[in-house]
Formats: C-alpha cells, structure tokens, sequence
C-alpha cells in the first residue's frame, strides 16, 4: 500500500485536543513566558478588506496544501487490565485524511467529505487561477533533509513527498470532467455533486477506497451533502456545517462559531483578510493563526496556546 501523502502534507490544526498540564508545570510556563498572535500578522485598518461573500460550491481541491481549522480525529480506546488488577485506558488518535472532493465556502475555506474544515492555500493566494506554480517546504527529521512540493504544470499535478527509504509521488491529470487519479479511477463533477467512477476497489493516495465512497451531493442551491456532513445555508445567509461548525460574514470579518468542550459553550473565532493576509484568531486576537504571502513565499505563525515560549513560525516556497 503507497505510503499516504495525506498524513504527511503541510497542515496546522486551530482546535487541538485538550492536554492535562500538571499546576505546577501551568504555573511556571505561566510566569516564564505567554506567547501570543503578533498582531501585526492581522489585517487591520486601510488594509483590512470586506470577506468575499460566503457561497456554497460543490468543488475538487487536489493540491492539499491546507491550512487546518478543525481536522476531524480517529480514535480508538484501549482497555488494559494490570497485574495488580487495576484497570487503565489509553486514547490514541491520528488525523483522518484529507479527501479531494467537497465544498468551497468562499475566502479560501474548504471543507472536505470526511468534515475537516481548512484554509485552501492555493485557493486564497490566487495560485488556482495559474497554469504553472510549485509550492515547497522543508520537510527533514532525523533521517532525511529533502523538501516535499506540489506542482502543477498545465493539466498535470505531480505531489512529492520525501520518505526514509523510499520516496512517494502521485501524478493527477485535470480533465474537463474533474480529474484522472491512479488505477485508472476518475474524479467527476456534474450538475449532481461530485464521484469517484471506473473503479471497484483501489488505493489513493496511501487511503483504500471501496465501492461506496463518500461524495458530494447537490440537493438545492441551499443545501449540500459532502460525505455524511450536511451544509446548508441558513435565513440570515450563515453556512451551517453539519454540527461541526457555522461561518457567517459580518461586516469585515466573519465569524465562526464550533461546538466547545463539556465545560463551555460554543466557540467563537473570527476571520480576517487583506489583498495578501489573512487571520484566523480568538476574540482578543491573541491565539490564532496568521497567514501571509507573496509571489514566492506564505509565512504562517501558528499560536495555538499561551502554555508556550514561542509560536510556530513555516513558510511555504512558491515559484512560478
């Protein structure tokens, strides 16, 4: 089975799972150091711009260079019984991945037929409307130092990701009708949503699909169904997804809201933009991430948490 591009590709995920902290480890980290959003990352004043209208557009997004806001986890529980005969349980979770297939909301948010919601990269810097382009980022650990990428070169998509012993490409070809995956398996989108045909059971991208796999239904202009989560737009033009999250544009943001834990209500972050930033933050502006571009780079800090010295800062190469 090909190793799978989808655990491996670039992503950052705004609603990690809560962790226990011991009070003294909270305590000192508390009175050592609070990183925040540099707030300078977020559009404000003569830059900041009106978010496009939100829309609900039934849509392929082959190149997974996204940023994550809520990436669906699979987890599984283990139960052990100890010699001494207590009982102890252990959570495992991975992410699930990616799909290709789902619905664009406008502002570069994208949400795919297994209910991860992100930042559709090539989408908000404009590289979608581009014949030629290639985004890289550094992607070394103990073993390797290479660069994973992804490329389009007319109708050919080729993503490259580096491995330890062997390394893993997959080439995509764009059609009219969607696009041309391996194992001679189409992606096609119609007037009815979006499927895969010409296949019985096949691998792709690392992820084994069989006969019945999720797609994307267009019920109305109101209402679609990408895999098991159903988007609808709501009477004061919000977008409802499933029970998973809710975008409404409101003057020049848009505000989101998702489900909080058992201790709190819902969760409210909000969304901003400028001709070559954008903003994805808590309500003081002090947690998020920021993004921004240029012709041959996206700078992305990442603070997800005050429990750290520093944010994470990536940056994505683009050459066009």
């Amino acid at each position: 089975m090909r190793k799978s591009l989808l655990y491996t590709e670039f992503t950052i995920q705004l609603f990690p799972a809560l962790r226990k902290y011991s009070l003294f480890l909270a305590m000192t980290v508390l009175f050592t150091s609070c990183a925040s959003v540099d707030k300078t990352r977020i559009p404000a004043g003569p830059d900041l711009q009106d978010p496009e209208p939100m829309e609900m557009r039934a849509g392929i997004e082959p190149y997974y260079q996204r940023v994550d806001i809520i990436r669906q986890q699979d987890c599984t529980t283990t139960t052990t019984v100890n010699a001494d005969g207590s009982v102890s349980t252990q959570r495992n979770c991975t992410p699930v991945p990616y799909s290709p297939m789902g619905v664009f909301l406008g502002n570069g948010l994208f949400v795919d037929v297994r209910g991860n919601i992100a930042i559709d990269l090539v989408t908000v810097t404009g590289l979608r409307n581009l014949q030629k382009f290639t985004m890289s980022r550094d992607s070394s650990s103990w073993f390797s130092s290479q660069e994973s990428r992804v490329s389009r070169d007319g109708n050919q998509i080729v993503l490259f990701e580096p491995g330890i012993f062997l390394d893993d490409e997959v080439r995509i070809g764009i059609t009219p009708r969607g696009l041309d995956l391996e194992d001679n398996v189409k992606l096609i989108q119609d007037a009815n949503g979006i499927r895969y045909e010409g296949m019985e059971k096949t691998t792709i991208f690392g992820i084994e699909i069989g006969n019945d796999p999720p797609e994307v239904t267009i019920n109305s202009k109101d209402s679609l169904q990408a895999g098991p989560v159903k988007i609808v737009r709501a009477s004061d033009e919000s977008i409802l997804v499933g029970r998973i999250a809710s975008f409404r544009k409101n003057g020049d943001q848009i505000v989101m809201e998702s489900a909080g834990s058992i201790f709190s209500g819902n969760v409210k972050h909000y969304i901003y933009r400028s001709q070559n930033k954008m903003a994805i933050v808590n309500e003081d502006k002090s947690l998020g991430i920021t993004m921004s571009w240029d012709d041959q780079s996206i700078q992305i800090q990442t603070v997800l948490s005050m429990f750290s010295y520093f944010g994470q800062d990536s940056t994505i190469r683009i050459v066009k």
